[in-house]
């Protein structure tokens, strides 16, 4: 099967776009809240969106801005995303729990989108 841009992909996936490994520093805010930064992670990315570790709880349908830096020289890009997805996950070095949230962009550039194809093609093709 191929994936984006010639990208081969053998997983199974019921998303427009396959969701490639990555670790890269999210800051986000909630669009009402943009005083109330926090910095944290993302586990993986596609063209459609990102799956970020939160430590308080998002409420579905939730809208964010990000701020993405990709590692090794991938870029910074922001954007808008909705949350589509949220489940609690245990923090094991302390008795709260964060939360693994899936973010659906919304309003990407065009130049931004394809900051994320270049840093996916760049860097996670094997």
């Amino acid at each position: 099967m191929k994936g984006i841009n010639g990208i081969k992909y053998n997983g199974i996936e019921r998303r427009r776009y396959p969701r490639f490994n990555v670790i890269a520093s999210v800051i986000c805010s909630l669009v009402d809240r943009e005083d109330r930064l926090e910095t944290t992670t993302a586990d993986n990315i596609s063209l459609g969106g990102i799956c970020a570790i939160v430590s308080e709880e998002i409420v579905k349908a939730n809208r964010l801005f990000l701020s993405i830096l990709f590692p090794n020289g991938g870029g910074h890009i922001y954007t808008e995303a909705r949350v589509v997805w949220a489940k609690e996950i245990p923090v094991y070095f302390d008795t709260k729990l964060n939360y693994e949230v899936g973010l659906e962009f919304v309003d990407i550039s065009e130049e931004d989108r394809q900051k994320i194809s270049r840093y996916i093609e760049n860097n996670l093709t094997g």
